[in-house]
């Protein structure tokens, strides 16, 4: 009877273990983690994703809605990226981005006050 318990402990723990592991790889899709609560008055609803590719190509996909205006804009930027989870740099458009995967799984774009941070949303064999 203890060993039927061991066995059921351990394919019990054994999803856990796995879905604990964290992927530092960059390669996926990549949305902004947000509550929406730090942004401007001006804005209704803005969201900014990044698709990191295995041959280092990345895309970013902005979207807002302004409160004023009532227009949804979209702009996109297609670039590459260079780097591992400690030393990132990315080039978007005109943009070049420092980035860092912390120790949650997060990917952190830019420095100290001025960063922002991603959440994961579907890993690289989504997107194959």
């Amino acid at each position: 009877m203890k060993k039927l318990f061991v066995v059921l402990f351990v394919f019990v723990l054994l999803p856990v273990i796995a879905l604990s592991d964290i992927n530092y790889d960059p390669v996926g899709r990549w949305t902004v983690d947000s509550t929406y609560k730090e942004m401007s008055s001006n804005y209704m609803f803005a969201k900014t994703d990044f698709f990191f590719f295995e041959d280092g190509t990345v895309y970013r996909v902005s979207i807002t809605k302004n409160k004023k205006d009532n227009d949804l804009t979209l702009a996109y930027d297609n670039g590459v990226w260079i780097g591992d989870r400690d030393g990132l740099t990315v080039r978007t458009g005109k943009d070049v981005f420092k980035c860092t995967i912390d120790d949650e799984g997060y990917l952190i774009v830019g420095k100290d006050d001025h960063s922002v941070k991603f959440m994961r949303v579907c890993s690289s064999e989504a997107l194959n």
